[in-house]
């Protein structure tokens, strides 16, 4: 799914949930990829997870130095923030580089 913006580049996010696992109880963790350009960011890639209905795993990808800096900055309020929320961030982790590329196992 692609959102246009008129005053932005689009963003781009794909929603995903694979398949319960026959036997399993758990159900498989939900996730969330969005991609974009921005004038100010740059190229950003992030995956989100939440599994257990309220846990959350956040990887990011960015291309510029300065991002990644500020999002290592931010870190502990996205945590408080998202536990504010009723959310347990369980981990976020940052890449100062593009996303790799990933095999999908879905197709729209």
């Amino acid at each position: 799914m692609v959102l246009p913006f008129t005053d932005a580049n689009p963003v781009h996010i794909r929603f995903f949930r694979p398949p319960r696992r026959p036997g399993s109880k758990e159900a498989p963790p939900f996730s969330v990829d969005i991609h974009t350009v921005n004038d100010e960011l740059g190229e950003v890639w992030l995956k989100t997870s939440v599994s257990r209905a309220a846990h959350v795993e956040l990887m990011m990808w960015a291309l510029k130095d300065s991002v990644v800096r500020l999002a290592q900055r931010h870190s502990a309020a996205l945590g408080q923030r998202l536990a504010e929320a009723g959310l347990t961030l369980d981990s976020f982790r940052i890449f100062h580089a593009a996303r790799p590329d990933q095999q999908d196992s879905w197709a729209p």
